[in-house]
């Protein structure tokens, strides 16, 4: 685990005159490299997220702050991903909630975003792995291995305004098995791990990292850090699980 990713409602949707993202520096001490310099003085890769659309997921799904219009990259790709290179983040996750919303062709659209980030890094020398976030819609997995480092199989593991359940995760499972499509830095992903989260036992803990390491699965912690037992931090530091998870091959 080596990269903290800031996800929806980082971003109201504020551009200046020049198109640039702005963001409300009293969320943001400093700005948004100042946070990425932060996580990077940690020893740890920073992450950020957008949408393939007009609009981000926040402004469909509101979650304790107003909807907010414009907070998608659409119309913007190259400013926006050179924007997330400069400020030195390292991972950006782009949602599809604009872009299905829109209709957009959604291998048409994370082709072109993947085009502007191959500029942005020829620009800064900074490589960004690419997360494609769209669902599953449109068979990702059929196109996209040959854009990016991941791209989501199915619906969220926790849909909106719902609680983590074994259901989601077996859902979330069985949709991410598409084998031959994965190879080293490219991986199918079934969504966060929701391992430590209220409500999970510590055989469900278990049995959801054991899955998705056996999926060869991207291993992103979604429980609370700061507040979780040793129960919890054993699973997700098992070394032997996490290193079938990790192995070299990429192989499902």
């Amino acid at each position: 685990y080596k990269s903290v990713n800031i996800d929806e409602g980082w971003w109201q949707g504020t551009r200046d005159r020049a198109g640039k993202i702005t963001v409300d520096e009293t969320e943001w001490p400093g700005g948004m490299k100042a946070i990425a310099d932060y996580i990077h003085s940690k020893g740890l890769k920073a992450g950020i997220y957008t949408d393939a659309g007009k609009d981000g997921c926040g402004y469909y799904y509101p979650t304790g702050r107003p909807a907010a219009p414009g907070s998608g990259s659409e119309g913007h790709y190259d400013q926006d991903f050179l924007q997330f290179s400069q400020w030195g983040f390292d991972y950006v996750k782009v949602d599809w909630c604009g872009g299905n919303a829109e209709g957009l062709n959604a291998q048409t659209a994370y082709t072109a975003i993947s085009q502007s980030i191959d500029r942005a890094t020829a620009q800064t020398g900074r490589p960004m792995v690419y997360s494609v976030c769209n669902w599953g819609n449109q068979s990702p997995w059929t196109w996209a291995p040959g854009m990016s480092n991941l791209w989501r199989t199915s619906t969220d593991i926790i849909y909106y305004g719902n609680s983590p359940s074994m259901t989601n995760v077996l859902a979330n499972f069985d949709a991410a098995q598409h084998p031959a499509s994965q190879s080293p830095g490219h991986y199918n992903d079934p969504d966060m791990l929701i391992v430590g989260m209220p409500g999970f036992t510590a055989a469900q803990n278990r049995t959801h990292l054991s899955l998705w390491a056996i999926s060869g699965a991207p291993l992103l912690a979604g429980n609370n850090l700061a507040t979780m037992s040793s129960d919890t931090t054993a699973v997700l530091t098992n070394a032997e699980v996490v290193a079938v998870d990790q192995d070299s091959r990429g192989l499902q």
